[in-house]
Protein backbone atom coordinates (compact mmCIF):
# COMPACT_ATOMS: atom_id res chain seq x y z
CA UNK A 1 0.00 0.00 0.00
CA UNK A 2 1.46 3.36 -1.01
CA UNK A 3 -0.56 5.70 1.17
CA UNK A 4 -0.20 6.35 4.87
CA UNK A 5 -2.43 8.03 7.39
CA UNK A 6 -2.96 11.63 6.40
CA UNK A 7 -2.02 14.16 9.04
CA UNK A 8 -2.27 17.96 9.33
CA UNK A 9 0.45 20.13 7.76
CA UNK A 10 4.07 19.18 8.42
CA UNK A 11 4.28 21.40 11.52
CA UNK A 12 0.98 20.06 12.85
CA UNK A 13 -0.85 23.36 12.40
CA UNK A 14 -1.91 23.31 8.75
CA UNK A 15 -5.16 22.06 7.30
CA UNK A 16 -5.68 18.38 6.72
CA UNK A 17 -5.09 17.20 3.20
CA UNK A 18 -8.25 15.89 1.57
CA UNK A 19 -8.84 12.27 0.70
CA UNK A 20 -10.62 11.38 -2.56
CA UNK A 21 -11.97 8.15 -4.00
CA UNK A 22 -12.84 7.95 -7.70
CA UNK A 23 -14.78 4.84 -8.62
CA UNK A 24 -14.72 3.89 -12.30
CA UNK A 25 -11.37 5.56 -12.99
CA UNK A 26 -9.94 3.35 -15.73
CA UNK A 27 -10.85 5.71 -18.58
CA UNK A 28 -13.01 8.61 -19.68
CA UNK A 29 -14.42 10.95 -17.06
CA UNK A 30 -13.09 8.90 -14.13
CA UNK A 31 -9.53 8.91 -15.45
CA UNK A 32 -9.65 12.64 -16.26
CA UNK A 33 -11.04 13.44 -12.82
CA UNK A 34 -8.33 11.35 -11.17
CA UNK A 35 -5.66 13.29 -13.07
CA UNK A 36 -7.31 16.59 -12.13
CA UNK A 37 -7.42 15.71 -8.43
CA UNK A 38 -3.76 14.70 -8.48
CA UNK A 39 -2.99 18.15 -9.88
CA UNK A 40 -4.72 19.72 -6.86
CA UNK A 41 -2.34 20.05 -3.93
CA UNK A 42 -5.19 19.97 -1.40
CA UNK A 43 -5.68 16.23 -2.09
CA UNK A 44 -3.10 14.30 -0.11
CA UNK A 45 -4.34 10.94 -1.28
CA UNK A 46 -6.38 9.89 -4.26
CA UNK A 47 -7.76 6.39 -4.39
CA UNK A 48 -8.97 5.28 -7.82
CA UNK A 49 -10.77 2.08 -8.60
CA UNK A 50 -11.92 0.00 -11.52
CA UNK A 51 -12.91 -3.61 -12.20
CA UNK A 52 -9.63 -4.60 -13.85
CA UNK A 53 -6.70 -2.48 -12.59
CA UNK A 54 -4.19 -4.60 -14.53
CA UNK A 55 -5.87 -3.55 -17.80
CA UNK A 56 -6.18 0.15 -16.88
CA UNK A 57 -3.13 1.44 -18.75
CA UNK A 58 -3.95 5.14 -18.38
CA UNK A 59 -4.60 4.80 -14.67
CA UNK A 60 -1.42 2.81 -14.17
CA UNK A 61 0.52 5.49 -16.05
CA UNK A 62 -0.83 8.11 -13.61
CA UNK A 63 0.14 5.93 -10.64
CA UNK A 64 3.68 5.59 -11.97
CA UNK A 65 3.99 9.38 -11.80
CA UNK A 66 2.32 9.99 -8.43
CA UNK A 67 2.89 8.37 -5.06
CA UNK A 68 -0.38 10.00 -3.94
CA UNK A 69 -2.45 7.65 -6.11
CA UNK A 70 -3.47 4.18 -5.04
CA UNK A 71 -5.36 1.95 -7.45
CA UNK A 72 -7.90 -0.50 -6.04
CA UNK A 73 -10.03 -3.22 -7.61
CA UNK A 74 -13.73 -2.50 -7.20
CA UNK A 75 -16.72 -3.85 -9.06
CA UNK A 76 -19.91 -1.95 -8.18
CA UNK A 77 -21.89 -5.21 -8.10
CA UNK A 78 -19.38 -7.10 -5.93
CA UNK A 79 -20.00 -6.33 -2.26
CA UNK A 80 -16.73 -7.93 -1.16
CA UNK A 81 -14.70 -5.64 -3.44
CA UNK A 82 -16.60 -2.59 -2.17
CA UNK A 83 -15.94 -3.57 1.45
CA UNK A 84 -12.27 -4.28 0.74
CA UNK A 85 -11.80 -0.87 -0.91
CA UNK A 86 -13.62 0.96 1.88
CA UNK A 87 -11.49 -0.89 4.43
CA UNK A 88 -8.30 0.11 2.62
CA UNK A 89 -9.33 3.77 2.69
CA UNK A 90 -10.25 3.65 6.38
CA UNK A 91 -6.97 1.95 7.34
CA UNK A 92 -4.90 4.39 5.30
CA UNK A 93 -6.71 7.65 6.01
CA UNK A 94 -9.42 7.12 8.61
CA UNK A 95 -11.95 9.08 6.57
CA UNK A 96 -13.06 10.01 3.06
CA UNK A 97 -13.72 13.60 1.97
CA UNK A 98 -14.80 13.06 -1.64
CA UNK A 99 -16.46 10.04 -3.26
CA UNK A 100 -17.19 10.20 -6.98
CA UNK A 101 -18.91 7.41 -8.89
CA UNK A 102 -17.94 7.38 -12.56
CA UNK A 103 -18.60 3.76 -13.46
CA UNK A 104 -21.35 3.12 -15.91
CA UNK A 105 -22.30 0.94 -18.81
CA UNK A 106 -23.99 1.81 -22.09
CA UNK A 107 -23.09 -1.23 -24.12
CA UNK A 108 -21.17 -4.48 -23.80
CA UNK A 109 -20.29 -6.65 -26.76
CA UNK A 110 -23.14 -9.11 -27.34
CA UNK A 111 -24.93 -8.20 -24.08
CA UNK A 112 -25.90 -4.53 -23.95
CA UNK A 113 -26.38 -1.96 -26.65
CA UNK A 114 -28.01 1.45 -26.87
CA UNK A 115 -31.64 1.07 -27.85
CA UNK A 116 -32.58 3.19 -30.83
CA UNK A 117 -36.09 1.81 -31.26
CA UNK A 118 -38.69 0.42 -28.87
CA UNK A 119 -38.32 -2.90 -30.63
CA UNK A 120 -34.68 -2.96 -29.44
CA UNK A 121 -35.59 -2.80 -25.74
CA UNK A 122 -34.53 -6.01 -24.00
CA UNK A 123 -35.64 -6.41 -20.36
CA UNK A 124 -32.54 -8.41 -19.40
CA UNK A 125 -30.25 -5.80 -20.94
CA UNK A 126 -32.17 -3.01 -19.19
CA UNK A 127 -31.88 -4.87 -15.88
CA UNK A 128 -28.11 -5.26 -16.32
CA UNK A 129 -27.78 -1.56 -17.18
CA UNK A 130 -29.91 -0.52 -14.19
CA UNK A 131 -27.87 -2.69 -11.82
CA UNK A 132 -24.58 -1.05 -12.84
CA UNK A 133 -25.77 2.51 -13.46
CA UNK A 134 -28.32 2.98 -10.66
CA UNK A 135 -27.82 0.29 -8.05
CA UNK A 136 -24.01 0.27 -8.25
CA UNK A 137 -23.48 3.83 -6.98
CA UNK A 138 -25.88 3.18 -4.08
CA UNK A 139 -23.98 0.05 -3.07
CA UNK A 140 -20.68 1.98 -3.20
CA UNK A 141 -22.18 4.82 -1.12
CA UNK A 142 -23.42 2.30 1.44
CA UNK A 143 -20.01 0.66 1.65
CA UNK A 144 -18.18 3.97 2.10
CA UNK A 145 -20.70 5.55 4.48
CA UNK A 146 -18.52 5.08 7.60
CA UNK A 147 -15.54 6.72 5.87
CA UNK A 148 -17.70 9.62 4.67
CA UNK A 149 -19.21 10.08 8.14
CA UNK A 150 -15.68 10.25 9.60
CA UNK A 151 -14.99 13.37 7.51
CA UNK A 152 -15.98 16.81 8.74
CA UNK A 153 -16.66 17.91 5.15
CA UNK A 154 -17.64 14.88 3.06
CA UNK A 155 -18.85 15.23 -0.52
CA UNK A 156 -20.57 12.53 -2.57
Amino acid sequence: MKTSAIKPGSDGSGPREKIAFIQGASRGIGLALTAALLAEKEYGSVFASCRRPDAASGLNALASRSARLEILRLDVLDQASIEASAGTVMRAAGRLDLLVNCAGVLHAEGQLWPEKRLADVDPDAMDASFRVNALGPLLVARGFEPALKASSDARF
